[in-house]
């Protein structure tokens, strides 16, 4: 007579709580995942996080890799995975850390090495990082993983000031890339326009950003490139109003790297509060490259503020303090 009483409504929302209890129920007694379920639903979570997703997607992505390492703890997918979003949510000792660790069990494993030099060099150790991927492209000689390490070493190149060298790679990168008869990333054309600016040419790094976002279209990468472009081009309406954009969108901008973008730009424009306030959130989030920003002449005019030195000192505070031995890994 009770369950005559209820509507239809209230009677489907009745068997859903009746169901979900019951499911409740049986996993009380259910065996916990297996680790590449939980590996699985990591790299899920991962791709939802670089989406859009954020640090809530990513604290889900860790909580789940974590127990992938628990079940096994041997998994280089799991250590590969666990360093990735812990970078993401700004935990770059930690990350370093446990890729450490997973290498004391897989040596060899190409994809850790890779994640080495990925973590190194967001801490400020660029050698290392440069090291770390060549030791990766040895130990997986694909074509693939050739023009991948070659990416990020181009890269870390950039940050020690040997553009020359970066643009040499972007060569070998370009020929590599038609060998395979593939596109080359539009994130590739801009880091070589970077080059480019960085070596005073600022017309030639502008026709490259224009060409890295016509690849990358709408993505994130295509709107940095062509907020870039206006600051070679020196329009500064059109960059302050791409700037604008980038900042109204800022949830994407998951990693300090991306973020140290964002000072570049408001930099440029003139807005140095601006600037500034992305400079401490890109330490923040775990971008603490300190020998880059002490000679990165794209922030010079913000050298002066008591507040750019309190950040540049606890992004030296942060490099400093990675105790790893960061030779021994390479």
């Amino acid at each position: 007579m009770w369950e005559e009483d209820l509507t239809g409504s209230e009677k489907t929302k009745r068997l859903a709580l009746i169901l979900a209890l019951a499911v409740l129920c049986c996993s009380c007694f259910a065996e916990p995942p297996p680790a590449a379920t939980w590996l699985q639903q990591g790299e899920k979570l991962r791709r939802e996080g670089e989406a859009g997703g954020g640090a809530a997607s990513y604290r889900l992505a860790e909580d789940a890799f974590r127990r992938a390492l628990a079940l096994e703890p041997g998994s280089a997918a799991a250590a590969q995975g666990l360093a990735a979003v812990l970078m993401r949510l700004g935990k770059t000792p930690e990350a370093l850390a446990v890729v450490a660790g997973a290498l004391q069990a897989s040596p060899n494993d190409a994809a850790l090495r890779a994640r080495l030099g990925y973590a190194a060099r967001y801490a400020g150790y660029a050698e290392a990082s440069i090291q770390a991927y060549r030791r990766a492209a040895r130990l997986d000689s694909s074509t693939k993983n050739a023009i991948r390490t070659r990416e990020q070493i181009a890269k870390a190149h950039i940050y020690q000031g040997r553009y020359s060298q970066s643009l040499d790679l972007y060569e070998e990168i370009l020929e590599l890339s038609a060998g395979q008869r593939t596109a080359v990333r539009g994130k590739t054309v801009f880091y070589a326009g970077l080059a480019f600016l960085y070596k005073g040419e600022a017309a030639r790094a502008g026709t490259y950003f224009e060409q890295a976002a016509a690849r990358e279209g709408d993505s994130l990468w295509g709107q940095f490139a062509v907020a870039y472009k206006y600051l070679a081009v020196k329009n500064i309406d059109a960059l302050k109003a791409a700037a604008s954009a980038l900042s109204a969108d800022t949830a994407r901008i998951a990693d300090g790297e991306r973020r140290y973008r964002m000072v570049h730009l408001y930099t440029a424009a003139g807005d140095y509060d601006t600037a500034l306030g992305h400079f401490a959130a890109a330490v923040g989030a775990g971008n603490f490259n300190y020998p880059y920003f002490a000679s990165d002449a794209l922030i010079n005019p913000l050298r002066d503020f008591p507040r750019f030195q309190r950040i540049l000192a606890d992004a030296e505070k942060r490099h400093k303090s990675i105790s790893l031995d960061l030779s021994t890994l390479r």
